[in-house]
């Protein structure tokens, strides 16, 4: 064993960790479940519950006392027994005080499954606790705290949890513990405030026992029916990480996934709000040609006619909405065009937002980094507006334009300027250009496909598949600009097919990815070294 490290006895077998640390967080490590409802890893702490007793002894000579683990720090050749009687015993009789109250709804909670109270009574077997019967089966007695949250006054258990976040996150007091008309305490508003921000919905994740429930989602599956995918949140060049939860073939929520190096544990409502892209009126999902629906492979043929016809004058419009397999085809079939285009004919588009200081950054797209590393994305062709794009149609030099994930509407502008120009749109937003394009390639969102961001901070960062496209000829973005590449290169063998492919060139030819395999990502993502 290394003498530097701090060496403990938990329940009878020895760890070893590099610092003093709380003896709650050493358990965490050691994979030793202790009920601690109160305490969250990214909150201040308070030792409101009183669930985390375990008996504890700094050494062989001293007797054994009972004490709470989220208040001790651990000491070489400390000896704790999570399992000691008395502490058993006694948090026990809280965890009973809680359920004394509380509502017989477990199988219609929606916390089921990450509730701390289902969990501890499940370890326990549900031996030796009291439920009160009748009137306690569920009733949902809601009292609103805004319009996107309520409270369950009979399942709050006063941990502290959504007072402290408000406080150490968001910064101000919006919640207390106020006493009502009947001179007791619950949890409520302070006069003037609401819980209407861009982050309330943390509380609901943050509550341990159900008490707040999210007034604004339409829950129709619980989540513990729900299968949980890894992804990215497209809102911003933050990388917020999410689980999307569906069932398979349809998604019906969107939740925090923890990250400390990210977001920590939080996430903002409008990344949950981002279901609402997968209705069918917010998406475009035909492949289209001058109107009608057209063969995929008869639709690209054509749209490489007129990227041939235009030559140099034909323009690339995309954005870092864009993954990093986009970027690198697209760079691939610049340079399969080389005769005619480069990139002075690739109009990147970087908006600026308003960022708030926190999860929302200033620029509003998710991978404008990658597009700087890829090089696609430089000083002369990177543009915070359209108005250029507008002066090059109204001059002449743009007679074709290639649109991908963004609106050449998006800015007041005559739509007349763009007669008589050939359209093409690969997106799948149901925006104007889409509606009126000559040439349309829906393609998946970020629910439906796998690829690779890099936020704000060069970290390169993960999504997955988590339900099917609704058609099979919605493809990926890289695939629609592989197969004009590979169309326009009618004697040459397909490059790109998989995923694999492409990152094994990425890899190859882009130093910042040299010898990065996909699937050796970390979950959490990797930071990369800026050049």
């Amino acid at each position: 064993m290394d003498d530097s490290k701090i060496k403990i006895t938990l329940n009878g077998e020895v760890f070893e960790f590099d610092e003093k640390i709380l003896l709650l967080d050493a358990l965490a490590q050691a994979k030793i479940e202790l009920p601690s409802p109160c305490h969250h890893d990214h909150l201040s702490q308070v030792c409101s519950c009183g669930l985390c007793l375990v008996g504890l002894r700094t050494s062989a000579t001293v007797p054994w006392v009972i004490g709470l683990a989220c208040m001790v720090t651990i000491k070489n050749g400390m000896e704790v027994d999570t399992e000691c009687p008395q502490a058993a015993e006694l948090r026990k009789s809280i965890i009973n005080a809680y359920l004394l109250k509380h509502p017989m709804d477990c199988s219609l909670c929606d916390k089921v499954g990450n509730c701390f109270l289902h969990k501890f009574a499940a370890h326990t077997n549900f031996r030796g606790f009291t439920r009160l019967m009748g009137r306690h089966y569920w009733r949902r007695s809601l009292r609103k705290l805004g319009e996107k949250i309520a409270i369950d006054d009979e399942k709050c258990i006063f941990c502290g949890r959504c007072l402290r976040f408000c406080q150490d996150i968001l910064g101000e007091e919006i919640l207390g513990k106020i006493k009502n008309e009947r001179n007791s305490e619950e949890i409520n508003l302070y006069p003037g405030k609401d819980c209407d921000s861009n982050y309330s919905l943390n509380l609901v994740e943050l509550c341990p026992a159900g008490a707040l429930v999210d007034q604004v989602s339409d829950y129709d599956q619980l989540a513990w029916d729900l299968h949980h995918t890894p992804s990215i949140s497209p809102e911003s060049s933050t990388g917020i990480n999410i689980y999307i939860l569906h069932s398979k073939k349809y998604v019906h929520r969107i939740v925090a996934r923890r990250n400390d190096s990210v977001n920590e544990t939080w996430i903002t409502d409008s990344a949950r709000n981002l279901v609402n892209i997968l209705k069918p009126s917010q998406r475009t999902a035909k492949v289209m040609c001058n109107g009608g629906r057209a063969d995929i492979r008869v639709t690209i043929a054509l749209a490489v006619d007129k990227i041939l016809r235009s030559g140099s004058n034909t323009y690339i419009l995309c954005s870092g909405a864009t993954s990093l397999e986009d970027q690198f085809v697209l760079k691939q079939l610049l340079d399969a065009l080389s005769a005619n285009m480069s990139l002075a004919n690739v109009y990147f588009l970087r908006r600026k937002g308003k960022g708030d200081d926190f999860l929302i950054s200033d620029d509003p797209y998710p991978n404008c980094a990658g597009a700087e590393i890829m090089k696609l994305s430089l000083e002369f062709n990177t543009h915070e507006n359209l108005g250029a794009l507008y002066d090059l149609v109204q001059s002449g030099t743009c007679k074709n334009i290639i649109c991908v994930y963004e609106d050449l509407f998006a800015e007041r502008v005559n739509g007349e300027i763009f007669n008589g120009i050939p359209i093409t749109y690969i997106g799948h937003q149901n925006n104007k250009t889409a509606r009126t394009a000559d040439f349309v390639f829906p393609v998946k969102t970020i629910f439906e496909r796998t690829g690779t961001f890099v936020n704000k901070d060069y970290i390169l960062q993960k999504f997955f598949q988590a339900v099917p496209a609704p058609s099979k000829s919605i493809l990926e973005c890289w695939e629609i600009l592989s197969l004009i590449m590979n169309t326009h290169n009618r004697e040459k063998t397909a490059d790109y097919l998989t995923r694999e492919e492409i990152w094994k060139d990425l890899s190859n030819f882009i130093e910042v990815f040299r010898d990065i395999n996909f699937s050796e990502v970390p979950l959490n993502g990797l930071l990369l070294k800026k050049d």
